[in-house]
């Protein structure tokens, strides 16, 4: 997440031309990139509690499946459609 949030933000950071522009472009980075960033705090938590059994028991099949899926909201992701949404909102064109 940091390595996106830094790709993000340095990308609108390098467009600001002057005080406004930056406080735009930080209101933008937050505005596309909370979600996703506190998405990484919930299932972080869900993990440690899979890793206990807290979360599905001892049930292998329902932690198998939870293994195999739980992640691609990470690595199914398009970084360039959330900068391009981030520079529309921070021209203010959304």
């Amino acid at each position: 997440m940091c390595i996106e949030d830094s790709y993000i933000l340095a990308n609108l950071i390098k467009d600001a031309n002057n005080v406004d522009d930056l406080e735009a472009a930080f209101k933008a980075f937050d505005q596309v990139r909370r979600e996703r960033t506190q998405k990484n705090v919930t299932t972080s938590q869900e993990a440690g509690m899979l890793y206990d059994l807290e979360l599905c028991g001892d049930d292998l099949e329902k932690i198998e499946h939870s293994f195999l899926t739980r992640m691609q909201w990470v690595w199914e992701f398009d970084i360039e459609e959330q900068l391009v949404e981030a520079q529309k909102i921070m021209r203010g064109e959304r």
